[in-house]
């Protein structure tokens, strides 16, 4: 699977691997995936607040608070 993902992602696709270990392990030990969704869904909105932040944009999504 890594060499396959290689070719998309270069030498990111060994952090792709990673993290799909990190979450299939989180699931088969909770016997559940919303822990992984949940994850996932925080490294999600945060690399989107980071981008708008680093972008200057993010006080335009906050409207100004």
């Amino acid at each position: 699977m890594l060499f396959a993902l290689v070719r998309y992602f270069g030498h990111g696709a060994i952090f792709a691997v990673l993290a799909g270990i990190a979450l299939g392990t989180l699931a088969l030990r909770t016997r559940s995936i919303y822990g992984g969704v949940l994850i996932h869904i925080a490294v999600a909105w945060s690399m989107d607040l980071l981008v708008l932040s680093h972008k200057g944009q993010l006080q335009n999504l906050l409207g100004g608070f």
